[in-house]
């Protein structure tokens, strides 16, 4: 029984430790020239939630937008 609610308090704290660093992703900036203004706005909203929102957006809207990342981030 002790060895259940250990393994249970590590997962809750492994958990608790990832969801700490996904919430810490900082804005990217990121260039949106050429871009319709529409999609520019989408672009920059996800960016500011960071890098892991914006990694999601490009490859969940890859076959509608054909966006690549390495264009988007400004270097």
């Amino acid at each position: 029984m002790k060895s259940i609610t250990r393994q249970s308090l590590c997962v809750a704290a492994l958990l608790c430790i990832s969801g700490a660093s996904y919430a810490s992703d900082s804005p990217v900036a990121v260039n949106t020239e050429g871009l319709s203004p529409g999609l520019a706005a989408k672009v920059e909203a996800k960016a500011q939630q960071g890098h892991t929102e914006l990694r999601r957006f490009i490859w969940r809207t890859r076959m509608v937008y054909a966006l690549d990342m390495r264009s988007l981030l400004r270097g």
